[in-house]
């Protein structure tokens, strides 16, 4: 009684029968995609290695979709597996031209140690590489090239791959 009192009180009057909306009435056209879920792998460091992670975003799975996923971190659940991240909120764009991904950084990014750097570049490389679309990637700031260490190998500006990380997992 207090539920249809309620209901008649702020304008919507109960229903015997079920009954056919028209479709100006439905808020997403009829035959237009609906977003589901997809899952993508991002990568997160454990004791000093990048290891795969699978996520959940909104399908198709984007560039962009798969960094944003990256850069919030490991979630509560993840953390408390052990997991963390060296990258956290210092990668903010991504394009993709010819098969290499361009990852702009903020000024955080030098201010991470050698070994951080390098971790947070393989976070980045190893996710955007790992269905196939990317196959390097280049860091910029401010549209300038930046050098990031490799794991083997010294300090490049040039576009990196997984190989260029090879000694920190993924």
């Amino acid at each position: 009684m207090a539920c249809a009192l309620l209901l008649t009180s702020c304008g919507v009057r109960p229903e015997g029968t079920p009954h056919r909306l028209d479709d100006a009435a439905v808020p997403v056209a009829p035959g237009s995609p609906i977003a589901r879920p997809a899952g993508v792998t991002v990568h997160l460091v454990r004791e000093g290695r990048v290891v795969p992670v699978r996520r959940i975003v909104v399908a198709p799975p984007t560039l962009g979709g798969r960094l944003a996923s990256l850069t919030r971190g490991p979630d509560d659940r993840e953390a408390a597996d052990g997991l963390t991240t060296a990258i956290g909120d210092r990668a903010v764009a991504v394009s993709v031209d010819g098969g290499v991904a361009a990852v702009e950084l903020t000024a955080g990014f030098e201010a991470l140690t050698v070994t951080e750097r390098a971790l947070a570049a393989a976070q980045v490389v190893f996710t955007l590489t790992e269905d196939g679309g990317v196959r390097a990637v280049r860091f910029t700031a401010g549209g300038d090239a930046v050098a990031v260490p490799r794991a083997p190998g010294p300090p490049t500006t040039k576009p990196v791959n997984r190989d260029d990380y090879a000694t920190l997992g993924g």
